[in-house]
Order: C-alpha cells, then sequence, then structure tokens
C-alpha cells in the first residue's frame, strides 16, 4: 500500500492526467479506491446512501455482528467505494450506516441485481423493520478531511 506523500503522488498525477495511473494502482487496492471515488465526483455520479437505524440495546450486538457478516458484500461489490457504520453516542439505539456507490445506477441496479446482494440482504434482513429513513444523496463541492 502506498502511504502519505506517495500516496498523494499517485492521485495527484491522476487529477491532472499525468502518465498511465492506472497500472499504478494495481498492487494498491486502498489507492484504487480512492482514483475510482476521485473519477466518480469527476464525473458527477458518486452517491452517499445514509440508513439510520433504531436497535433496541439487547439487540446491537447482534445487528453490528450482522454488519460485520454483510460488509464482505459491501466490499466484493465494484460500485461500493466505502461504507461506515456508526452509533449515536447521546443515543446508543441510532445507528446510521453511510455507504459511498459509485453512482444510483451502480447501487440499484448493479449491487442490487448482483450475486453479492443475496448475502447482504440476509444477514441485515432482521433489521430491515427498524430502518427510521434510507435515502440516497449527492456529493457536493463542500468536502474535506485531514
Amino acid at each position: 500500500m502506498v502511504e502519505g506523500r506517495g500516496r498523494s503522488m499517485l492521485l495527484e498525477r491522476a487529477e491532472v492526467g499525468i502518465g498511465d495511473v492506472d497500472g499504478l494502482y494495481d498492487e494498491h487496492p486502498y489507492d484504487e479506491c480512492h482514483l475510482s471515488a476521485y473519477r466518480a465526483r469527476q464525473r458527477g455520479t458518486m452517491i452517499v446512501e445514509y440508513i439510520r437505524y433504531t436497535i433496541d440495546a439487547d439487540r446491537a450486538n447482534e445487528f453490528t455482528s450482522a454488519y460485520e457478516k454483510a460488509s464482505a458484500s459491501l466490499r466484493a461489490s465494484p460500485h461500493c467505494l466505502s461504507y461506515e457504520l456508526s452509533r449515536c453516542t447521546e443515543a446508543p439505539e441510532s445507528f446510521i450506516l453511510r455507504i459511498v456507490w459509485d453512482s444510483l445506477e451502480g447501487h440499484l441496479q448493479g449491487f442490487r441485481k448482483s450475486a453479492e446482494f443475496r448475502p447482504f440482504l440476509a444477514a441485515i434482513q432482521p433489521y430491515m423493520p427498524n430502518i427510521a429513513e434510507m435515502r440516497h444523496y449527492e456529493t457536493t463541492t463542500i468536502d474535506w478531511a485531514r
């Protein structure tokens, strides 16, 4: 995996179109994911899905275990660029799943119709009645990370 400045330089090369950056990412899947996200952002197709759950405290460990299992399907999908499950500190029964997809079509037509979707759905199906909200969002140009 390329770390630090080396990773930054590779991404900068991709941003300005210098050289064949595709070959540089063959052995660096972490960087390939960032490049895929960058390209999706450039095309204006990247979509962020937020799913808000309300889970009783006595089921919270089972819920996170179910997503541990389901996450293998997300990682296997070429349409899923990243995901994160967070638990609210002020209201521990509240969880938010954030999934970044390469496009809305990639999520709805690609992932949901793929072989990866069936095991994903099987793992999380018991918690679907606990979904308080599920929506897709387009990213804006307001984006920063340290």
